[in-house]
């Protein structure tokens, strides 16, 4: 009770900064395929999306997003059914809300764009880096699975039993404050826990296909999805990195929001041109010895 407590009160900068911070201040919604994404446009720059994870909303990234509107065009959306975004009776499924993606960037007129996903979220990085490369310039996928056995035993075990009344409260409080239609909490858990039992399911080809700049990001105490499951994607990505943070957990974003920030940082503009490897800069500090 007490760390959701001092998620609340610590969400609260955000919202002020939302509202009278200087950013491009551009919250609105697009169609596609008849369903209505909701999204927000930050700062300026080179584009970044950020993708929130299992019925998530674009606060998930609290304290990363005013961050990372200082340096870049931030558009984090909230993924379909999910926040304040509708699903229009229609399913959820990684390559539907991959396509929304790429409506959006469309929508806006953006070319290419970098992708950092949480969870979920890095999940549809990697379908996009699999399937719409010409659309990106690098992904960052924060705590993601390639395979529902990257998923741990806990993880697993979880998502078998969850229901919409114990999912996580930030969760459920989000979707009744947020949600066009609150009612629709209990169909939209059902649709998830099915999708994410289900799902992905990249084979080494498709992982291996990936040919973008690619930074694997994931916590050593991770209770969802197994550190080892990262090192086997990262083995099959030429060119990848991946770094992992000994005292993160699956919450990552919001336990070590500074460092993720400076390394996506380094990522985007540093880590391409440069050549240089992020696991030289964190290697003693940020992954298992």
């Amino acid at each position: 009770m007490y760390a959701l407590l001092k998620h609340l009160i610590a969400i609260i900068p955000y919202f002020i900064w939302k509202r009278l911070g200087k950013t491009r201040g551009k919250s609105n919604f697009f169609f596609t395929d008849g369903v209505k994404i909701y999204y927000e446009d930050h700062g300026a720059g080179e584009a970044v999306i950020l993708l929130h994870g299992i019925a998530g909303f674009v606060e998930s990234f609290y304290k990363i997003t005013p961050k990372l509107s200082k340096s870049y065009r931030v558009i984090a959306m909230d993924s379909r059914g999910q926040g304040r975004s509708l699903d229009g009776g229609k399913e959820i499924s990684y390559s539907a809300m991959s396509k929304d993606v790429i409506e959006l960037l469309n929508h806006l007129g953006i070319r290419k764009a970098n992708v950092v996903g949480w969870s979920d979220g890095g999940i549809i990085a990697l379908h996009l880096a699999i399937h719409n490369r010409d659309r990106l310039r690098a992904i960052v996928a924060i705590a993601a699975n390639s395979k529902v056995e990257g998923l741990t035993d806990y993880g697993l075990n979880f998502f078998q039993n969850v229901t919409p009344e114990n999912w996580s409260f930030m969760s459920r409080w989000a979707y009744k404050n947020f949600a066009p239609h609150p009612e629709n909490w209990p169909e939209l858990i059902y649709k998830l826990k099915e999708m994410i039992l289900t799902s992905p399911n990249y084979s080494y080809e498709d992982i291996s296909s990936i040919k973008i700049p690619t930074l694997l990001v994931i916590g050593k105490k991770d209770h969802l999805v197994r550190v080892e499951h990262n090192s086997k994607i990262m083995e099959l990505i030429s060119g990848s990195e991946l770094i992992v943070f000994k005292s993160a957990t699956h919450h990552l974003p919001l336990e070590c929001p500074n460092e993720l920030v400076n390394i996506i940082d380094i990522f985007i503009h540093e880590h391409t041109a440069r050549n240089i490897s992020l696991s030289e800069i964190f290697w003693t500090k940020n992954t298992p010895s």
